[in-house]
């Protein structure tokens, strides 16, 4: 007995192999869940889908990535991985490097380790051309701006929250990087730099920081000394749902921050209005 989806198959597999391929891609982009079901219709099938599986890792605590992707080969994972969250507290740190070079379309990185931890992984990074990226670094870290790594990012989120506050010299070299044009910094450092970094960064088009209540965002926004139409203090109650979210359909915080600004700058928004919920 053959079901519907047996002959829908048979339909199928008289189109050319590369609408055939673009057919089953667009499934799987459309519906992610999918693709698991339709890794088992056929080998090209499975070979073309595969490498999607792997499109958005997380490597954390709650997730059970980490043997699922050893297990995959260096050809699957280069084909695959775009988007890439990282978490020491989902162990394997030791493998990272090694990840990183069998991820050679990366574009997206979250690095969440302490800014002395995460010194090893920078070189390996430094061999991709990443577009956005979230890491802990101090003012006076040893691998600094100016490094390779951060000649091609465009999006930069600093995961740092200091009780010392910002200096500007400190972190001067963020008008140096030729790509960035979205930062995102801790509130601590934010604030105090604000007034240089607004003038010595015209090219940025969002300047953010990011907080876990209304109450901090709004009481923090009124405290900065610059108004501009770039700033931007957002609300995030899970950051990795949040990232997870932009990493699989492109609306993450960033494109959200740009609507809102644009909002702004068109006056359907008070011009002074920094919070984003």
């Amino acid at each position: 007995m053959h079901s519907y989806f047996d002959a829908s198959m048979a339909q199928v597999s008289s189109f050319p192999l590369d609408l055939e391929r673009h057919i089953f891609e667009t499934v799987a982009a459309l519906e992610p869940a999918m693709i698991p079901s339709l890794l088992r219709v056929c080998r090209r099938i499975h070979s073309w889908l595969e490498p999607l599986l792997f499109r958005v890792v997380v490597l954390d605590k709650g997730h059970k990535m980490l043997s699922a992707v050893k297990s995959r080969s260096p050809e699957v994972l280069r084909a695959g991985v775009r988007h890439l969250f990282l978490d020491e507290a989902g162990g394997g740190c030791e493998s990272w490097p090694g990840l990183f070079s069998h991820c050679a379309k990366l574009t997206q990185v979250e690095l969440w380790l302490g800014p002395e931890g995460v010194t090893p992984y920078l070189p390996a990074l430094s061999n991709l051309r990443l577009q956005s990226l979230a890491l802990m670094l101090l003012p006076h870290h040893q691998f600094p701006l100016t490094q390779r790594l951060f000649l091609s990012v465009t999006h930069l989120d600093i995961l740092l929250t200091s009780d010392v506050p910002g200096v500007w010299a400190d972190w001067a070299h963020l008008a140096a990087l030729p790509a960035l044009t979205h930062l995102c910094l801790g509130k601590d450092i934010l604030g105090p730099i604000l007034p240089q970094l607004v003038v010595q960064c015209p090219r940025l088009i969002v300047i953010c920081t990011a907080l876990g209540s209304a109450t901090q965002a709004d009481r923090f926004a009124d405290t900065l000394p610059v108004d501009d139409v770039r700033v931007v203090v957002r609300i995030v109650l899970d950051y990795l749902v949040d990232w997870e979210r932009g990493a699989r359909s492109g609306d993450d915080f960033w494109a959200r921050a740009e609507r809102f600004i644009a909002h702004k700058r068109r006056g359907e928004i008070y011009a002074q209005c920094r919070t984003l919920f």
